[in-house]
């Protein structure tokens, strides 16, 4: 799945609140859910990937409820080898980015796996 893929998920599960909302009559119109178009699914997309990113650039973790934790870390300097000439190569330090699984994401997948 990609971010046009996750944007377009995003369009179709919201779009239906349009049509919910159109026969019912309000109090107050901040209450009356109003779809969205593909343009704005993908915008509030991109939007929470640059806030996931900045906070991980920053060094924070990023915690998802039921869904895991993206942390980074520092990998320090190793020994490698360049594989096209075989040569021994010192790889410098570098930040990644880990993820650890949520236990009620991982009971989800273990349980659509037994059946």
């Amino acid at each position: 799945m990609n971010r046009e893929d996750l944007s377009n998920s995003i369009y179709m599960r919201l779009k239906s609140l349009e049509s919910a909302s159109a026969n019912q009559q309000y109090l107050f119109k901040e209450l009356s859910r109003q779809g969205i178009t593909r343009k704005k699914a993908r915008h509030i997309l991109n939007q929470t990937f640059n806030i996931i990113s900045k906070a991980l650039q920053s060094g924070e973790d990023v915690i998802i409820p039921g869904f895991g934790r993206f942390y980074p870390r520092l990998k320090w300097a190793r020994k490698g080898r360049d594989p096209r000439t075989g040569k021994a190569i010192i790889l410098p330090p570098r930040r990644i980015i880990k993820f650890r699984c949520s236990s009620r994401l991982k009971e989800k997948l273990n349980r659509n796996q037994k059946s």
